[in-house]
């Protein structure tokens, strides 16, 4: 398979390529939430809230401003049930969020939004709990069964746009690290007259007794040289 190009034959830079799939899975995943909102009987808002390591990230996407309200409102308590899925609940719901017996503060004050239901559903995949797809009502009650197997789809293609996402972002960074070691080899070989291996080497070496990760060693390289031909730009115009 070969590289994606630009116009003139030139290589895409990969942070290009992570900002595309970025924007089109932030698009995804905006689709998702209003079509669980348009075509989920008994939903009136929906978000979609980001989750690693447990912690909860933010509003990735939401239908409505008082979707957003309300999972700002999650993040600030210590108890709501976007937090029972950042603990790994695959599904945490309360039918009369007024009265709600398991997150009473929680309930009373999303109650203030105007919501009076609630289904938050866990975004998982293989590495864990990636984020949840809340859906609010401003009716009481339990989702229908039929109903709750529809959302589940809509959480999983969430998960799955979720993952794609951080997965090309992680490939963006590895591949921006190696491109600074890369450089740094060659400026290496072309001030000291190393070969490759023997640059590549003296980087490791570098790395050892600095006990400093080999991509640091390599960007802290880079941009001192840069630096250094800035500054010696800049005296030549002066002069």
């Amino acid at each position: 398979m070969n590289s994606p190009t630009t116009a003139k034959g030139h290589p895409v830079p990969a942070v290009w390529l992570s900002s595309a799939v970025v924007a089109c899975a932030d698009d995804a995943l905006s689709w998702v939430a209003h079509a669980a909102r348009d075509l989920l009987a008994g939903v009136d808002y929906a978000s979609i809230v980001t989750i690693r390591r447990g912690q909860i990230f933010g509003t990735a996407t939401s239908t409505d401003p008082v979707a957003l309200k309300a999972d700002l409102l999650q993040s600030e308590l210590e108890a709501a049930p976007v937090l029972a899925i950042a603990g790994g609940e695959p599904l945490a719901e309360c039918a009369e969020l007024a009265g709600c017996a398991r997150w009473p503060e929680y309930g009373a004050q999303a109650a203030q939004l105007g919501l009076r239901s609630q289904t938050t559903l866990q975004l998982y995949r293989a590495g864990g709990t990636v984020g949840a797809l809340n859906l609010y009502s401003k009716r009481a009650g339990q989702l229908d069964p039929h109903v709750l197997d529809r959302a589940r789809l809509f959480a999983h293609q969430a998960a799955t746009t979720l993952e794609m996402s951080r997965l090309t972002s992680d490939l963006a960074r590895a591949v921006s690290s190696c491109s600074e070691i890369g450089q740094a080899v060659g400026m290496l070989m072309a001030s000291r007259g190393d070969t490759s291996d023997e640059a590549f080497d003296r980087l490791i070496a570098m790395s050892q007794a600095q006990n400093v990760k080999l991509r640091e060693v390599a960007r802290s390289l880079v941009e001192t040289a840069n630096g250094s031909a800035a500054a010696d730009q800049s005296g030549a115009i002066a002069s």
